[in-house]
């Protein structure tokens, strides 16, 4: 087996966004950068640092913060999110421990 590898969090962004269902209605659920490096860590068990960058792209052109909108197909298919912000980072951390 490979030597576990300490996870590298490096970020240019600010914010991610969760679509998720309240009472029907689909909403954005904003995390900021340091919130989802918080719950990597203890998810993970463990104390890393995120390294900030300088952003090469120009303010001008630059997305701060994005959100995922399923209205569409949620319309089209009657789909809905299942999975919570919380779950999808135990799911995508379960490789590394």
């Amino acid at each position: 087996m490979g030597q576990k590898q300490t996870p590298q969090l490096t970020t240019t962004a600010v914010d991610v966004c969760m679509p998720t269902l309240n009472g029907g209605e689909i909403i954005g659920e904003r995390h900021s950068f340091n919130a989802v490096v918080d719950r990597i860590n203890d998810e993970l068990d463990t104390d890393v640092d995120p390294e900030y960058v300088e952003n090469p792209i120009p303010d001008s052109v630059y997305v701060n913060d994005t959100c995922a909108d399923p209205t569409k197909i949620n319309e089209a298919t009657g789909w809905e999110p299942e999975i919570t912000f919380e779950e999808g980072i135990r799911r995508v951390c379960a490789q590394y421990r």
